[in-house]
């Protein structure tokens, strides 16, 4: 295997053979360079440290003064104001748009190339998930920040303008662009409006006719007189239930009185039987 291996000399030279043995000769002196930078400074490091150490038993440890000023730690922060506990209320917001700002000018600019660039076999995967509805063409951002700055973040609006693409869409869309141009978001959404509502550029681009007022007045005026028909209707169907019951409850009034008077008469005509079998019944008989 070594012999398969070794390297014979011959043949054409690889494209990038110089760079790499510039990289590795850069490497080796930055390297070297910084060897040598450290080397006083840690050993004065481990004499501070061991001089520390046995002057820690008798010393008292100082809190050490920052040179530069901290960051400030995220979330509530507290202070004292008159002797008093109280709740910062600064800390309690963030401004992401000026927080973006100023790490940027943290970041390191890498100048990349076929030859400095890592590659392997997932560099020519696609991980992207924009896909389908998701990809936004250079007219549909544009359209977009129009849509944005005629409607806010009326979402369900802006994306009627946009056909295949559902409010969801628009949302991410609109996620996406906060973090990579929160400038131009905050002028379309906050920023003074220069960009009136079009009704009839937005009809031209969603196809939605909008009804005349006086259709929709003549539609509210007829959804009125059928509300007011139907409540009638039932007024009126309750009023015959009720008439009905009163009905049905006098009926049975006359029958219960009918009844009662039914019952005396036949109490009567047995009280005269009775009188007519104690005294006997009297029988006039006529001379012929």
């Amino acid at each position: 295997m070594s012999d398969l291996t070794r390297d014979l000399h011959i043949g054409k030279k690889f494209s990038r053979h110089d760079e790499l043995r510039e990289r590795e000769r850069q490497a080796r002196i930055k390297g070297k360079s910084r060897t040598e930078s450290e080397g006083p400074e840690a050993e004065g490091e481990k004499v501070e440290a061991n001089g520390s150490a046995s002057n820690s038993a008798g010393a008292t440890p100082t809190n050490p003064t920052p040179s530069a000023p901290s960051q400030a730690a995220a979330g509530p922060q507290f202070r004292i104001v008159d002797g008093q506990i109280v709740l910062d209320q600064s800390s309690l917001v963030m401004d992401r748009h000026a927080r973006a700002v100023a790490t940027q000018g943290e970041m390191e600019m890498v100048e990349e190339n076929d030859f400095t660039r890592l590659i392997t076999s997932s560099s020519f995967m696609n991980t992207s998930k924009l896909k389908g509805p998701n990809i936004w063409t250079a007219e549909e951002t544009k359209l977009f920040y129009r849509g944005l700055a005629m409607f806010g973040t009326d979402f369900e609006m802006i994306s009627k303008m946009f056909p295949g693409k559902q409010r969801r869409h628009v949302k991410l869309k609109y996620n996406r662009e906060e973090r990579h141009a929160p400038q131009l978001i905050h002028a379309a959404t906050y920023g003074e409006k220069t960009t009136k509502m079009d009704l009839n550029e937005y009809k031209s681009l969603t196809g939605t006719v909008f009804e005349s007022v006086e259709s929709i007045e003549a539609g509210q005026r007829k959804m009125q007189e059928d509300f007011e028909a139907e409540q009638k209707r039932i007024a009126d169907e309750q009023a015959e239930v009720m008439r009905k019951k009163r009905e049905e409850l006098f009926a049975d009034d006359d029958k219960a009185e009918d009844g009662n008077a039914k019952k005396k008469k036949k109490r009567k005509t047995k009280q005269q039987h009775e009188d007519e079998g104690r005294y006997g019944e009297v029988v006039i008989e006529e001379d012929l």
